[in-house]
């Protein structure tokens, strides 16, 4: 064996690992024809090309899984060297994936069985997968960002992901709900005491590992981090049923949950399209006439709710429905007493007309003539209660006038 695979495994290799990744590292430098001191040796753009170039020619031959294993254990050999590649070097190293005729299934999770999941999950956790079910990322998008790129001051928060991360390698604009906001805030004060916490995990005196505290990344972890954290959830949940030996609920589900739950609001496939990062015949012309930040906003605010897990608004269509019928029978009581004021007005002149008119009949007639009078008009009248006063003061006068 290789004197410097043998230094690396000894002192950074757990002991039951240690045969596993001999394997990743002989395979790489055999296939290869490279002795391990020479690789050390060339610039980080040169080793980031040789790992491309392994991988691009065994892909064919060897399954996914054990691709990622020998790329994982040589960046773990380079680290041992004090050789680090950048996270963006790291992220250009596409593992490619052979094509296979089995195809498995899987499905979106909906609102409720999201929430259900994502309950088991820490501040990280949670921070990670709301981000990516509320924006529309990817994950090697997400675990690649840093302060630089998000703007928390914007309403929504703006993602202002780099061509160099994106699939199309042109720069995307996306956003993230309040609630994942909210969550991400929480985060990142943590964030610094998981770092120490971390350092601290991988420099014992067994392992000898160092893990940086300054990393800037948001997330300062792989994909094979996430996943693992991903589908640990699913556990805790329940939801961790698998096809073919795959979840059905995968990290990628969080992209469908966001297209299908901005769908649910009517917002046009091409902006849909747009801020997820795909590209389709509805997206082809906002891409060359992109709308603005502002633009997207909007349409990104007029689905939020839909999109957020946790804070829900209540449903007020049953509450708005009372208070429109509430309003129309108290403009038809409205009405109604207007009339009511109106007729008895008119009642109340018509009355007092009348007794103006009786007043100058009955002026000639003795008091008997007239009391009999009186009273044979005051039954033909209806309204006793409204006019009675006006009767009254008639007969006080007319006795007056006596």
């Amino acid at each position: 064996m290789n004197e410097l695979i043998k230094d690396y495994l000894e002192t950074r290799i757990k002991p039951k690992s240690q045969e596993t990744y001999k394997a990743f590292l002989n395979k790489f430098f055999k296939n290869l024809g490279l002795k391990p001191e020479d690789f050390i040796k060339k610039d980080t753009k040169e080793i980031t090309d040789i790992i491309q170039k392994f991988i691009n020619k065994e892909s064919e031959k060897i399954s996914p899984k054990y691709i990622y294993g020998i790329k994982e254990a040589v960046i773990g050999f380079l680290r041992f060297k004090e050789i680090y590649l950048n996270p963006n070097q790291i992220h250009d190293i596409k593992t490619q994936l052979r094509r296979t005729s089995s195809i498995t299934y899987k499905e979106t999770p909906s609102k409720q069985q999201l929430k259900e999941i994502l309950q088991h999950g820490e501040t990280k956790a949670r921070a990670m997968f709301l981000m990516l079910a509320s924006s529309g990322m990817r994950i090697n998008e997400l675990l690649h960002l840093t302060p630089e790129n998000i703007d928390i001051e914007n309403n929504p928060t703006k993602i202002i992901i780099p061509a160099k991360l994106t699939k199309a390698k042109k720069p995307r604009v996306t956003f993230i709900s309040n609630e994942a906001t909210e969550i991400l805030k929480a985060w990142l004060k943590e964030k610094d005491q998981y770092l120490q916490n971390a350092s601290n995990k991988y420099s014992t005196d067994k392992l000898k590992r160092n893990k940086p505290t300054n990393d800037n990344r948001i997330f300062p972890m792989g994909y094979e981090n996430a996943r693992i954290i991903w589908e640990r959830l699913l556990k805790q949940s329940g939801y961790n049923k698998k096809d073919n030996g795959r979840y059905i609920f995968r990290i990628h589900s969080l992209r469908s949950y966001f297209i299908q739950r901005m769908m649910t609001k009517n917002i046009q496939q091409g902006i849909i399209d747009l801020l997820a990062g795909h590209k389709s015949e509805y997206s082809i012309a906002y891409h060359k006439f992109p709308p603005s930040a502002k633009d997207l906003a909007t349409h990104y605010l007029n689905a939020m709710q839909e999109l957020e897990v946790f804070e829900t608004t209540p449903d007020l269509t049953e509450i708005n429905e009372k208070i429109e019928r509430l309003e129309k029978e108290n403009k038809e009581l409205k009405e109604t007493v207007h009339e009511a004021i109106q007729d008895n007005i008119e009642q109340r002149l018509n009355l007092e007309l009348t007794s103006t008119i009786i007043a100058h009949l009955t002026k000639n007639l003795n008091q008997k003539d007239r009391a009999v009078l009186l009273n044979k008009i005051s039954k033909k009248i209806p309204h006793k209660k409204i006019i009675s006063n006006v009767f009254e003061e008639l007969e006080k006068e007319i006795n007056e006038s006596d």
